[in-house]
């Protein structure tokens, strides 16, 4: 028999009280006829402050929010101030869903706000009652609210770290995390569905390189999943972090600022809803990527070429890497803009450093340049040229050898309408 959804006390249960709380009372009808809601109560948020809602309504665990109409953006206003009180409730959105880039936006805003899920008015009873039946379970065992069924605590990382480290700025990182993304995502699953098959990190200098060469523009960045990291699921992913039309999703920083211990924590969260990571860190100091985002990654890719300044970099990166304890079997090189007449060959560099040699990407500028220019990946203009196929052998290291599973709830079903490309005019 499945849980019941009802909110109403059970033997040994206090009262849980459901508080419809907005200016007007006009959805109190619509919820009565919802099972495990008839019981809602009405409070007038123009006469009570959300600062003064728990302490006079103490028997409250869920907030409902007005999203439809013209009610959207001022229950907007009072999920931020709700969300700012101590022992804040669960809060539902509830209205109707639309589909499309307006609403998209407002449901981003109503994320970051502390919205954990939408009731749907117009979606199948079984839906709501999903909904409900979680979050009375996670009530009742004093758990953490969870989103779509995922827990707010995800499970041990499993997934894949790969860190793209150029030793300095200039070097082709960002692009060699555009490139090589896009193409895995691409092979991985369906480019017009959610996937949680890689995720692109782009913290490198200067900040959003890498989401610019893709043409991903989201508006949820570094700093919000920072903000957001205890409320972050499958769901929340899917619905907030962008993605590229290849199906990556894309994460970059806002800001030229890199977080340090908090950033490496959020990326271990990610590791557990996605089962690749790469990190794109081009450009940045070694001396300023966080210790245990650097332990904890399963390679580090150590992007140069064969100019004496790149190897002179190369040299100091090892050093502090050295003197971190991070100077290990992970460590491969990759050399960029590889040309065979130059006076070191590639074989040279590597053993120099001692460093296995991961692969060697032609120089290729001019054309990398070229189609960046009009906004298009190379592969979209010229799907043979050497480097695409200098990057097979290190997509084919890292394709994904299970299929990719899509969240599902309210937030997933527009998942696909957060994404930018969707609606980038060609």
């Amino acid at each position: 028999m499945a849980a019941s959804s009802s909110f109403a006390p059970t033997s040994g249960d206090k009262q849980r009280r459901v508080v419809l709380y907005a200016p007007d009372n006009h959805l109190l009808l619509a919820l009565s006829a919802i099972e495990g809601l008839q019981s809602t109560y009405w409070i007038d948020s123009r006469d009570v402050e959300p600062a003064r809602l728990m302490g006079a309504n103490p028997d409250t665990v869920l907030v409902l929010l007005d999203y439809t109409g013209n009610n959207a953006h001022y229950s907007q206003a009072m999920a931020q101030a709700i969300s700012q009180q101590p022992a804040a409730p669960a809060m539902l959105g509830v209205g109707t869903i639309a589909e499309g880039p307006d609403q998209s936006s407002q449901l981003l805003a109503a994320i970051r706000a502390g919205v954990r899920d939408f009731i749907d008015l117009g979606a199948p009873a079984h839906d709501i009652q999903d909904i409900l039946r979680r979050i009375k379970r996670d009530l009742r065992s004093n758990q953490p609210i969870t989103v779509a069924g995922v827990p707010a605590q995800p499970s041990q990382p499993d997934g894949k770290l790969l860190l793209l480290l150029g030793v300095r700025p200039g070097l082709g990182t960002s692009t060699l995390a555009a490139h090589l993304g896009s193409r895995l995502a691409a092979d991985s699953g369906d480019d017009n569905s959610p996937n949680n098959a890689f995720l692109l990190l782009d913290f490198g200098l200067p900040a959003g390189d890498t989401a610019l060469y893709l043409g991903v523009e989201g508006g949820f960045h570094l700093d919000d999943a920072l903000r957001s990291m205890d409320r972050i699921d499958a769901t929340f992913a899917a619905s907030a972090i962008s993605r590229h039309g290849s199906g990556l999703s894309v994460l970059a920083r806002s800001s030229s600022a890199f977080p340090g211990d908090e950033t490496a924590a959020l990326v271990q969260r990610l590791r557990c809803l996605y089962r690749n990571v790469l990190c794109d860190l081009g450009g940045l100091d070694s001396n300023s990527i966080p210790t245990a985002m650097l332990a904890k990654a399963d390679e580090i890719w150590l992007v140069a070429d064969q100019s004496i300044g790149a190897l002179l970099s190369l040299d100091r990166c090892l050093q502090a890497l050295e003197q971190r304890g991070q100077r290990d079997e992970r460590l491969q090189l990759v050399l960029n803009r590889h040309d065979e007449s130059f006076g070191i060959t590639a074989e040279q560099v590597a053993a120099r450093f001692s460093l296995p040699l991961l692969s060697t990407l032609p120089e290729r500028s001019r054309q990398l340049r070229s189609s960046a220019s009009i906004g298009r990946l190379l592969h979209e203009q010229h799907p043979n040229d050497p480097y695409l196929q200098a990057l097979a052998p290190l997509a084919a290291r890292l394709a994904p050898t299970t299929a990719s599973t899509a969240p599902s709830g309210t937030f997933s079903r527009l998942a696909t309408y957060m994404s930018p490309s969707k609606w980038k005019k060609t």
